[in-house]
């Protein structure tokens, strides 16, 4: 693709097994033009104490989703993975503390929109933070938020819309990947 993106741009990486299901283990978003100099928010909440704070609209659709693994290292070793598991259960994402952001779903679609949206709520709250304290959201409304957020349901396209919107541009900007 290059030479046919911006700097402005962002690339959206998908991981996934050698072997086992095709599924995707993780999505990670990197902007195509030089590295920032100002810090990553996600990783600023992977690094900071209390994690992810339910203080705002994305955020809110992720309560209870959401584990914690705490760092061990380079992630080189295979005896991680049982403890890494351990600490997954039955989320659908997971923040690597003092590493970065995992998440999966029942399909890419679902996998991308569960990772935008804790991508996008840890954004927000570091922006939030900067500028003092946040106003938090209650566990009551959160769980509701959670519940309501037709963007994850397999019933509601499980962010199928948003994905095929996302893969048209990248068509239009250049459809060889698709070789």
């Amino acid at each position: 693709m290059a030479g046919k993106a911006s700097p402005n741009d962002s690339l959206y990486v998908f991981a996934r097994a050698k072997a086992g299901p095709r599924a995707p283990l993780a999505t990670l978003k990197r902007s195509i033009g030089p590295e920032p100099k100002e810090y990553s928010p996600t990783m600023a909440v992977c690094c900071s104490r209390e994690g992810l704070s339910y203080s705002n609209f994305y955020a809110a659709q992720l309560f209870g989703k959401v584990a914690y693994h705490d760092f061990e290292g380079i992630t080189i070793h295979a005896d991680e993975g049982p403890r890494l598991l351990k600490s997954i259960g039955d989320r659908n994402a997971v923040i690597l503390r003092n590493h970065g952001l995992l998440a999966w779903g029942q399909t890419l679609p679902q996998t991308f929109a569960i990772l935008w949206t804790l991508q996008r709520a840890c954004e927000i709250q570091m922006a939030t933070f900067s500028m003092g304290q946040a106003i938090p959201v209650s566990e009551e409304i959160a769980r509701r938020c959670t519940r309501d957020a037709l963007q994850f349901s397999p019933e509601h396209g499980a962010g199928q819309d948003v994905f095929n919107a996302l893969v048209r541009q990248v068509d239009r900007i250049d459809a060889s990947y698709r070789n």
